[in-house]
C-alpha cells in the first residue's frame, strides 16, 4: 500500500494563493478526510494530488515517489468527482472499463475485472445499463467502480455523496467505508460535511482559508479542538467569558456567568485574566433544581434529541442538546437551571466579537 506525503505545499490560481504551505501525511490504507468550509482550498488540494492543478511550491509524494510536476496519467490515482462525470453515451460496463481500455488491458481481463468490481459495489449484472437509467446512488457506485477498477495507489473522493438525499447518503457512507476497508486502498476524501468526516475517517485534516488548522483522529478533533475555528466548525459550541480567580493544582478557577468553574488548562495564566470558555451543547446540563437560572427562548424536538436554547444573564443564549424523551424537556418561556460539565470545557484567548 502507498501513503501520501505533502510538504510545504503552495497552490495558486493566477495571482491568488489558495493553499499556504500545507504539510500533512496520509498513512497507507488510511481513510483520510480533508474538512473545511466552501472555498477553503480543500478541493484544490485534492486536485493537486491528482495532478489536475499544478503546485506553485512544495513537494508531493505517493509512496516514496515524488510526483510533484508529474502529469495526472503518471500518478496512478483514481478520482470520483462530485457530479460523478459518467459518460452518458457509454453503458455502465463501458464507463467502468474506460480506464482499463486506456491502459491496453486485454479484453477478457477487462470483462472479468468489470464484473468483479460491479459485484463489489453492489451492482452485479448492471453492465448493459446506461447512466440515465440509474438512481443517484447507483451512479455514485459506478463512478467509484470506475475509479477503483484500475487499481490506483490512491483513491481521491471530492464530495461524492453531496448530490444524494439524506437517507441514501447515510447508507452510502456505510457502504463506502466497507468497500474502502475491504480494498485497503489509501483514500483522501474531501467534504464540508462534519458528520460525514467524523463517522467515516481514520483521521481528519481541518483546513480554513488555505491553512491547515489541525490534524487528528475524529474524537481528538471533536473533543480537543486546537482553536476556536476548529471548535466552531466541527460541531457546535457555546462561548462564555471567564475571569481567572485562582489556580488549584492542575485546575484553574474561573468566575463566569454560570458560577465558579474549575477547568484544566495548558499554559500559565494570571489572576484576573479574561479568557473564552468553550463547550459543546451536549455538555450543557438542564434541570429545575441545580445550576444558574435562565429562560428558555427556543425548543425543538429532533427525534433522537431536543435542541433547547436558554438565555442566561451575562452569558447570552446557550444551546443545549438533550436526549429525546416522550415529553418535552422544556417549553419556550420556562425558567430552568443551567450548568455545564466542567471537564469538557476548552479555554481559548478572549476575542471581543463573536
Amino acid at each position: 500500500m502507498f501513503g501520501v506525503r505533502i510538504e510545504n505545499l503552495h497552490m495558486s490560481y493566477g495571482d491568488r494563493e489558495v493553499l499556504h504551505g500545507i504539510t500533512l501525511e496520509v498513512k497507507p490504507g488510511e481513510m483520510f478526510f480533508v474538512l473545511g468550509p466552501s472555498g477553503c482550498g480543500k478541493s484544490t488540494l485534492l486536485r493537486g494530488i491528482a495532478g489536475l492543478v499544478p503546485s506553485a511550491a512544495g513537494h508531493m509524494f505517493i509512496g516514496e515517489t515524488e510526483v510533484t510536476g508529474m502529469p495526472p496519467y503518471m500518478r496512478n490515482t483514481g478520482m470520483v468527482f462530485q457530479n460523478y462525470a459518467l459518460f452518458p453515451h457509454l453503458t455502465v460496463g463501458g464507463n467502468v472499463a474506460y480506464g482499463l481500455r486506456l491502459r491496453d488491458v486485454a479484453k477478457d481481463e477487462i470483462a472479468d475485472r468489470v464484473r468483479r468490481m460491479l459485484a463489489l459495489v453492489g451492482l452485479p449484472g448492471y453492465e448493459s445499463r446506461k447512466p440515465a437509467e440509474l438512481s443517484g446512488g447507483e451512479q455514485q457506485r459506478v463512478a467509484l467502480a470506475r475509479a477503483v477498477v484500475v487499481e490506483p495507489q490512491v483513491l481521491l473522493l471530492d464530495e461524492p455523496l453531496s448530490n444524494l438525499d439524506a437517507k441514501l447518503r447515510l447508507k452510502m457512507r456505510r457502504d463506502l467505508k466497507a468497500i474502502q476497508k475491504r480494498l485497503g486502498i489509501t483514500t483522501v476524501y474531501v467534504t464540508h460535511d462534519q458528520r460525514e468526516a467524523l463517522s467515516l475517517a481514520d483521521r481528519v485534516a481541518v483546513i480554513n482559508d488555505g491553512n491547515l488548522e489541525q490534524t487528528g483522529a475524529p474524537r481528538e478533533i471533536y473533543f480537543r479542538p486546537i482553536n476556536r475555528f476548529v471548535a466552531g466548525f466541527v460541531g457546535e459550541m457555546n462561548i462564555i467569558q471567564g475571569k481567572v480567580k485562582d489556580v488549584e493544582g492542575a485546575s484553574v478557577l474561573f468566575d463566569t456567568p454560570l458560577g465558579t468553574l474549575a477547568v484544566s488548562t495548558e499554559g500559565v495564566l494570571r489572576q484576573g485574566q479574561i479568557l473564552d470558555l468553550v463547550f459543546r451543547p451536549e455538555d450543557v446540563q438542564l434541570s429545575y433544581k441545580k445550576g444558574v437560572s435562565g429562560k428558555v427562548v427556543y425548543s425543538a424536538f429532533e427525534g433522537f434529541q431536543e435542541e433547547v436554547s436558554v438565555e442566561v444573564d451575562g452569558a447570552g443564549v446557550l444551546k443545549a442538546f438533550v436526549k429525546g424523551k416522550t415529553s418535552p424537556m422544556a417549553q419556550e418561556g420556562d425558567e430552568i437551571k443551567v450548568a455545564v460539565e466542567e471537564g469538557r470545557i476548552r479555554v481559548f484567548p478572549h476575542v471581543n466579537h463573536r
